[in-house]
């Protein structure tokens, strides 16, 4: 399940991209074209195309090249550090059968650490001094805002998931793939607008992230002439009732905040015996919220990689379960776009990261599991789409 990356000159002749005809390849029996060996074909074609579109002569590519992945210790109530970790392995492991980056193979070096600043500084300092990594990769907000810095002191390409505005806009070497605000605002009107609800009351962390979602929210819902009452909340709360009793008037509570807190303010809403409509930020989507008692017949804006019409994502999803025991949600998505995003921007060029830096910054066109994405040149912020769903009976479904 390889992403395919398009660049500048590929776009203006989309022909070049697609590889050879299914004509051209050995046929399996009828009823024997399995569901992995479909995906092997496309990858085929895609591999294929890289290869015939640029013939350039380069210098020797390394033996191997580092993915440095740092991420938070696996502790809280929901923890995406094993996923994640495993996801990066997963693409490595699929483009390392392939060949690699053209003959350079690639290796992983992981470190899991507390979120704070001295720590994250001095794992990035050894992990540099003892690896030099191709590439890092985070998905904590936190990190990717404080390693945004120290990557750019050394040139060193930065790509996390992170909700934060303005994490990575100044730097030259950082990007974030993350969910837009104002897509997610938008699949969030779409939902008060089936629901016909004017009066909402929204329960948020003081979060970057938060406040970022109730500012466009509230803009929205007022220009539509419904009505807004918030409550904001600490990042570091865990007791949600007061606010929760305080919202209780209102036709709708929209919730905005990281996943741990998420599940806490989900319990006081049910708790509270809220009666009305309860509608919830992307975060909300992971399945490990489908079966919670208290999220039942909740509202939430999902991106398509849980859709069971989506072949690909399904496909991966399973794979992924049966090769590593657990379930994937789309920070683990993200972590293995983010590894063939990288693979395909190199392949055929020098695998470097100066080279790496260089394409980075220009227009390109990525398909992956998230979907596709379509980067102008200079642009820092990948971003991916999200729409209207709904928890029912332990399965997300798309409205």
């Amino acid at each position: 399940m390889e992403g395919t990356v398009m660049t500048g000159s590929e776009q203006e002749n989309p022909d070049a991209a697609k590889g050879p005809t299914p004509s051209t390849r050995s046929r399996e029996p009828q009823g024997r074209l399995t569901r992995k060996r479909l995906i092997a074909l496309v990858i085929a074609a895609v591999v294929i195309a890289a290869a015939v579109v640029s013939v350039t002569v380069l210098k020797p590519s390394p033996e191997k090249a580092t993915i440095g992945v740092i991420i938070p210790q696996g502790e809280g109530l929901i923890s995406h550090s094993e996923e994640v970790k495993s996801a990066v392995r997963m693409a490595m492991d699929e483009l390392n059968a392939w060949g690699g980056i053209g003959n350079t193979q690639l290796e992983m070096v992981v470190a899991e650490i507390p979120e704070d600043t001295e720590t994250l500084v001095e794992t990035f300092d050894e992990m540099e001094m003892s690896h030099h990594p191709l590439v890092y990769v985070t998905i904590s907000c936190t990190f990717l805002t404080a390693m945004a810095p120290l990557a750019e002191a050394v040139s060193a390409p930065l790509i996390g998931l992170s909700s934060f505005p303005g994490a990575v806009e100044s730097y030259q070497f950082a990007y974030r793939y993350n969910i837009p605000p104002e897509v997610e605002v938008s699949s969030t009107m779409a939902i008060m607008e089936h629901l016909n609800v004017s009066s909402v009351g929204m329960l948020y962390t003081e979060s970057p992230r938060g406040c970022t979602l109730h500012d466009a929210f509230e803009m929205e819902i007022l220009a539509t002439g419904g009505s807004v009452q918030a409550e904001a909340c600490s990042v570091d709360q865990t007791d949600f009732d007061a606010e929760v009793e305080n919202l209780t008037g209102n036709q709708a509570i929209f919730v905005a905040s990281t996943c741990t807190s998420l599940a806490l303010m989900f319990e006081a809403i049910f708790d509270n015996g809220y009666e009305g409509y309860v509608v919830a930020s992307s975060c909300a989507s992971s399945a490990f919220f489908w079966d919670l008692g208290s999220t039942n017949g909740i509202y939430i804006s999902a991106p398509l990689l849980y859709k069971k019409e989506n072949i690909l994502a399904r496909a991966f999803i399973e794979d992924f379960r049966q090769a590593y025991g657990i379930d994937v949600t789309h920070h683990g998505a993200v972590a293995y776009d983010i590894v063939h995003l990288v693979h395909g921007l190199l392949e055929g060029k020098e695998v470097t990261r100066s080279s790496l830096g260089y394409e980075l910054s220009q227009e390109f066109i990525f398909t992956g599991i998230m979907g596709s994405l379509t980067i102008a040149s200079g642009e820092h912020d990948f971003g991916f789409s999200v729409y209207p769903a709904m928890i029912v009976e332990g399965e997300l479904l798309y409205l």
